[in-house]
């Protein structure tokens, strides 16, 4: 006989990884926001200097924002770099 696996139906995923309710939403914004930031970063095709350049970021925060490391942004600085990018569409 199998045993059962039991799987667990989150709403946000980032729940377990905050201290409180507003921090896991602030997460999953950010996860979003990141995630509409590379895909518009593909879509135009940019490199990695034209990412720095358009966004008026360092190469090393270029590296972040392509491996998704959202930790190492701000929601409000995700916001800006969001809008600079529908700015170039």
């Amino acid at each position: 006989m199998r045993d059962k696996i039991e799987i667990n139906i989150v709403d946000n995923v980032w729940a377990s990884q905050a201290d409180s309710k507003e921090e896991a939403e602030s997460l999953k914004v950010k996860a979003q926001l990141i995630v509409s930031i590379r895909e518009q970063i593909i879509v135009n095709g940019w490199d990695a200097e034209k990412i720095a350049g358009i966004l008026a970021i360092a190469p090393r925060e270029v590296s972040c924002l392509i491996s998704g490391q959202i930790s190492e942004f701000s929601l409000n600085k995700l916001k800006e770099l969001m809008n600079i990018c529908h700015s170039h569409l």
